[in-house]
């Protein structure tokens, strides 16, 4: 019998539509929780066949529920019942596990006003030379309806709001993400700029000053990105309401917004700075066999930039993986490239779990194990890297199948399980189209 056995039997006999329970509470009925669980949203959802977190899941779903939310924060749980999940129709958590009830889509550069005057906008995405902060207006009224995220009617700001920005795309009738605030303070009435270096001359002759209804330590500025999120304007509707998006009005759409949002903030992409990444490869030392062997043990290296955390890298990780590779693809020893200033072939360095934040901390919370290590990173082309990180589902797939199992043994050694389709699972997701 499952150790999670008791929960599944205290679900069905309170049999309830939703039942919502602290970690405490869980524990009070002899279940003791992991601290991956406690920790992370990814520990209360089932993945593959034979995983732990399978074998948990299984014990409630044996009994007709599902986990719905998972807040950390509060330490709670809310379970549904199957059907009712299957019917129900209110929004919900992201797969991501980002809650789209606390967060919001706004449109910029719309409207009659800015056909005759400049948006107030103009500063939304950029850093305010005064304290370092980033201060958004959201045309047309500058306020928001902050209840929609929690807020009681007493309440004159919510912290805590992922708050997106979009813009109409050039010749189109569509839409185009171009930045977000992940972690914002949104008033319910516009602030204002006065003294913030937010003043303007605008196209009357007049001074405006640019008032706020959001207020972030961090941005991420996406106009120059090349791979934008699309939302569609259809022939019947368009998605913005007063140039707004809330999870009651378009749950779907902000699911999917949810997921694309994390997945640039974890790094689930390459980014801009790849090829800086590669080349501090290429001119580092080799990790010496003692590093290699003891390199998964070792602590993580969290570093904070300009948006956000993430995870430092050492490259003599990957030089050695690439050594080890003797400098050939391992999707395929024949693909060539051209030789370099030290007379290698060029092969490029790549976690084949993504080292990125999450995966990161949930593998050390998990494990003890440090995913960035050599047995966790493969050698490949160019042509290969980008085709495992941009090419359609059955290619990733074809890729990622043959690495696995290439490096299977090497990451099990090293004290990282992983099924394939938990390795998937983190280059696919299901309901993330664009």
């Amino acid at each position: 019998m499952s150790k999670y056995e008791p929960l599944g039997k205290h679900l069905a006999k309170a049999n309830e539509e939703r039942i919502k329970m602290t970690f405490e509470e869980i524990e009070r009925l002899g279940v003791t929780l992991p601290d991956y669980m406690r920790k992370h949203q990814a520990g209360w959802y089932g993945t593959a066949e034979g995983s732990p977190t399978h074998k948990q899941k299984q014990a409630w779903q044996d009994h007709g529920y599902t986990v719905e939310t998972v807040d950390l924060k509060e330490k709670e749980v809310t379970f549904i019942k199957v059907d009712a999940q299957r019917q129900r129709k209110a929004p919900r958590r992201a797969t991501s596990g980002i809650d789209i009830n606390k967060m919001a889509v706004v449109l910029l550069w719309a409207g009659g006003y800015v056909k005759k005057r400049i948006g107030h906008e103009l500063f939304n995405l950029t850093k305010n030379p005064i304290d370092g902060r980033f201060y958004g207006n959201c045309p047309e009224t500058n306020n928001m309806p902050i209840h929609r995220f929690g807020a009681k009617n007493a309440d004159k700001s919510i912290d805590g709001i992922l708050v997106v920005y979009a813009q109409k795309k050039e010749k189109s009738g569509d839409y185009e993400i171009i930045g977000f605030a992940p972690s914002a303070t949104v008033y319910r009435e516009g602030q204002s700029g006065e003294g913030m270096s937010r003043t303007f001359p605008d196209t009357n002759g007049e001074d405006e000053t640019s008032g706020y209804c959001v207020a972030s330590d961090t941005l991420y500025d996406l106009q120059d990105r090349v791979n934008k999120f699309t939302i569609i304007k259809s022939k019947d509707s368009n998605p913005f309401r007063n140039q707004r998006i809330y999870a009651d009005q378009h749950p779907e759409l902000l699911r999917k917004i949810a997921d694309y949002v994390e997945g640039i903030m974890e790094g689930k992409e390459i980014l801009d700075n790849d090829l800086d990444d590669q080349d501090e490869i290429q001119r580092a030392e080799p990790a010496t066999p003692k590093e290699i062997a003891d390199a998964p043990d070792r602590p993580l290296a969290i570093v904070s930039g300009s948006q956000g955390k993430g995870v430092g890298k050492d490259s003599r990780y990957s030089k050695a993986a690439l050594m080890q590779a003797n400098f050939k693809c391992q999707v395929d020893e024949s693909h060539e490239t051209f030789k370099t200033r030290i007379g290698n072939w060029y092969m490029e360095g790549h976690h084949l779990i993504p080292c990125t934040l999450g995966n990161a901390e949930y593998f050390k919370d998990k494990y003890g194990k440090n995913i960035d290590c050599t047995a966790n990173i493969i050698s490949l082309c160019p042509t290969c890297h980008r085709a495992v990180h941009f090419g359609e589902e059955q290619t990733k797939i074809t890729i990622l199948t043959k690495l696995y199992a290439k490096q299977k043994e090497k990451l099990a050694n090293a004290g990282i399980p992983i099924t394939l389709e938990e390795l998937i699972g983190l280059y696919i997701n299901k309901e993330s189209g664009q």
